[in-house]
């Protein structure tokens, strides 16, 4: 359970109107505040079960509470980040003289490392997939010539004798990437005073 607070933080706060409304406003009528009240803690009680893993499988509520959902190949998530919209692949981005497909691959493995985005893979073809942990990031990378023919491996970084587990069919979120990197001209930044 990570906490998020983009999210997090603005939805404790409606949390708490919801749950204080009653004391916090008291002109609103009693039937309202009690309404207010119950309703805040089911939300409440809902947030905690998604967020604890109960309801992983209802697909709307981990959209905006939960774990994050393995939906989008790594590959197409590289292009992501080059060209900051959907629809590209990552050969497209390797070939382009307009983005810098090195620098997206090593910001993506960096942020693997750092548990900023999830990433799947599976140790066999007939394997189910499973999450990587940060820390492998450390000592492995996304294969180059794998991600050019569209199917995405991990090689090690250190040494050839250090070959550890090796996962092929890598796999992201496409939340966790829009939140690490946003589309461009959707977020606004506020300046520091001088």
């Amino acid at each position: 359970m990570r906490f998020r607070p983009k999210f997090d933080v603005p939805f404790l706060c409606v949390e708490a109107i919801l749950i204080g409304g009653h004391y916090a406003f008291p002109v609103l009528p009693h039937a309202v505040g009690l309404a207010l009240f119950y309703c805040g803690i089911v939300v409440l009680i809902v947030w905690v079960l998604v967020r604890l893993g109960f309801l992983d499988n209802v697909q709307f509520l981990q959209h905006w509470f939960g774990s994050p959902v393995r939906d989008v190949s790594v590959g197409d998530a590289i292009a992501y980040v080059c060209y900051r919209d959907w629809g590209h692949n990552f050969l497209a981005a390797a070939g382009s003289r307009d983005v810098d497909a090195v620098a997206a691959l090593d910001e993506f493995r960096q942020a693997a490392s750092d548990d900023r985005v999830k990433i799947w893979g599976k140790r066999s073809r007939d394997a189910v997939f499973e999450p990587i942990s940060a820390e492998y990031w450390r000592r492995h990378q996304i294969e180059w010539f794998g991600l050019l023919r569209n199917s995405p491996t991990t090689e090690p970084t250190v040494s050839v004798a250090d070959r550890g587990h090796r996962y092929e069919e890598l796999m992201t979120s496409r939340t966790q990437v829009e939140e690490v990197w946003p589309k461009r001209g959707l977020h606004l930044r506020f300046r520091s005073a001088p």
